[in-house]
């Protein structure tokens, strides 16, 4: 979606900035917990069962909290609720470097996934609520994944030098920035954007039926049911074709700058070319990929597989979110855009499995493709909802593909 008077940001730095720290700060835990549960189990001597039972009970406490705060969202004031949730992050965070009873953990575990998704949550809405979305979103993308970088890197070094408490005193590190952060956004963020401001027709379909959103947030559910399994599989599909786990890791990692061009790449070209077309793009590159991994299930067939992977992963993601934000002025949906995430990956997971049992290496790299596509015909028809009710925000459906 593109907006009739130019690309121009209303939103001042100081809100820019303060957006993409909440998102910045709750991401830092999330993407260190392969680390985080390697050193639960060489410390403390945790079974995978134990491990299995923290992600499930912090997945189960974010997905409450995070749909009782969507009902009541248009009656919230969002900077008191950031700083709540920050302050339960760092308090909860700390507290678990005094345990090492399981079931205590295991409690403190669950307030600091619900809390860091509701600080997620929050900077979502807070970026959606920007004149270009996608371009800010472009720039979330693109820190998380340095941030990924240096934790991955980081974080084992911490710990073998300091032990735990070490690892859960560097994950509170910015919780002096995340309180700044939430003190100075507005307790209830508006649009910013030209293709919302003074659009009656919008405001009327605000509230739990607006099917525009609803698409969206399907779009991203076909989207992340590729990402993620394929992500999570890459291991077993190595495998599969007889490399060793050590080249398997490293092509994850040299990959990942791959991933930071895609993200910069939304970053920069912003509305310029609208929400589908870039959508489509990467369902065209996920059919590459696929087509060159089924006639070269090889070594490079695998780099290639993965590399389309990771920029699609970086690429499309912003354009998704912000399409759920332009059509969701309460932001009650851009708050539900972690469950799709979270649907997505729980929900091809095992198709995925047996897709590498039935059809080969190749077999999830084609389920990645009709998942991209289904996400691209999602987001077409989710903007001609929106552009049927924006009709004077906004330009043309013709324009706008």
């Amino acid at each position: 979606m593109r907006l009739t008077t130019g690309q121009k940001e209303t939103r001042s730095v100081t809100y820019l900035v303060a957006a993409q720290l909440l998102i910045f700060q709750s991401s830092l835990g999330q993407y260190v917990t392969p680390i985080y549960f390697g050193a639960l189990a060489r410390q403390l001597g945790y079974s995978n069962q134990q491990l299995a039972a923290i992600g499930t009970t912090e997945a189960a406490a974010s997905i409450f909290v995070v749909i009782a705060i969507a009902l009541f969202i248009g009656r919230l004031d969002m900077r008191k609720l950031c700083l709540v949730a920050a302050g339960m992050l760092t308090a909860a965070t700390l507290a678990c470097a005094l345990t090492t009873d399981p079931a205590v953990l295991l409690i403190l575990r669950a307030l600091v996934g619900a809390s860091a998704t509701v600080i997620s949550s929050a900077g979502m809405v807070y970026v959606a609520a920007t004149a270009i979305p996608v371009r800010w979103f472009g720039v979330q993308m693109t820190l998380t994944t340095l941030l990924t970088m240096a934790g991955l890197a980081g974080m084992p070094i911490i710990e073998r030098q300091f032990g735990l408490p070490g690892f859960y005193v560097t994950l509170v590190l910015l919780a002096p920035a995340t309180f700044w952060a939430a003190f100075v956004l507005p307790a209830h963020p508006k649009p910013a954007s030209e293709a919302l401001k003074g659009d009656s027709s919008l405001a009327a379909s605000a509230g739990w039926r607006n099917p525009a959103a609803i698409i969206g947030l399907l779009a991203i559910l076909a989207y992340a049911a590729y990402i993620y399994p394929m992500y999570n599989f890459s291991d077993r599909i190595g495998t599969a074709i007889g490399l060793a786990p050590v080249y398997i890791g490293f092509v994850l990692s040299a990959t990942t700058p791959i991933g930071v061009v895609g993200s910069l790449l939304a970053t920069t070209l912003g509305n310029r070319f609208g929400a589908v077309r870039p959508i489509a793009a990467s369902a065209v590159l996920a059919g590459i990929g696929y087509m060159y991994f089924h006639f070269s299930t090889d070594v490079v067939g695998f780099w290639v597989a993965i590399s389309v992977m990771s920029f699609i992963w970086n690429f499309a993601q912003p354009y998704l979110v912000s399409t759920v934000g332009r059509a969701d002025p309460d932001g009650r949906f851009v708050f539900l855009n972690g469950l799709a995430f979270e649907g997505g990956r729980i929900l091809t997971t095992f198709v995925f499995a047996a897709s590498l049992s039935a059809i080969g290496p190749a077999g999830p790299a084609l389920l990645g493709t009709v998942l991209m596509t289904l996400s691209a015909m999602l987001i077409y028809v989710a903007v001609r909802f929106i552009r049927t009710g924006t009709a004077q925000g906004v330009e043309s459906p013709r324009q706008a593909h």
